[in-house]
C-alpha cells in the first residue's frame, strides 16, 4: 500500500466516524424515530465511502455556490420577515413526541406569518431552520 492510499484509507475512516457521530446527534433526524438508527448510519456511511472518492473536483467551486445559495436563502428568509409574508405550516407534527422540538412545533405550528411565530414563543433559528428544511411553504 502506497503512502498516497494509506492516506486515502485513513481519511474515509476518519470521515465515517465523524459523520457517524455527528448524525447520532442530529436532533431532527432523532426526532424521525427511526428504528436501528445507527445501525442504519453506520451501515449506509459505510457503504458510501467504501466507493472510490473522486478527489479531481476539489477547487472550491462547491464551497462558493454553497455559500452564495446560504445568502440567498438568508435574503428570502429576512424579505419574509420584514414583509410578514403569509406561510403555511404541516399540522401534523412529525417530531418524535416528548422531546423538546415537539413541543416547539406544537407551539408554532398554527402561526401564518412570522409575528404569530414570534408570539407562539418561536424564535427565529427556529424559522430558519424550518424554512432551511423546506417545512415552511410560502402562501401565493
Amino acid at each position: 500500500m502506497t503512502s498516497s492510499d494509506e492516506f486515502v484509507h485513513f481519511l474515509k475512516s476518519s470521515l465515517s466516524q465523524k459523520l457517524k457521530d455527528h448524525l447520532m446527534k442530529d436532533v431532527e433526524l432523532i426526532d424521525m424515530n427511526i428504528p436501528d438508527l445507527e445501525e442504519l448510519i453506520s451501515a449506509r456511511t459505510d457503504k458510501i465511502l467504501s466507493e472510490d472518492i473522486d478527489f479531481s473536483n476539489m477547487n472550491g467551486n462547491s464551497k462558493k455556490s454553497s455559500s452564495r445559495a446560504f445568502s440567498q436563502d438568508k435574503n428570502v428568509i429576512d424579505d419574509i420577515i420584514k414583509n410578514n409574508t403569509s406561510f403555511t405550516l404541516p399540522q401534523e407534527n412529525l417530531k418524535r413526541k416528548g422531546t423538546e422540538a415537539y413541543e416547539y412545533y406544537e407551539k408554532y405550528k398554527k402561526a401564518t406569518n412570522y409575528t404569530e411565530w414570534i408570539e407562539c414563543g418561536a424564535r427565529r433559528d427556529h424559522f430558519v431552520y424550518e424554512y432551511r428544511k423546506n417545512i415552511i411553504k410560502l402562501s401565493e
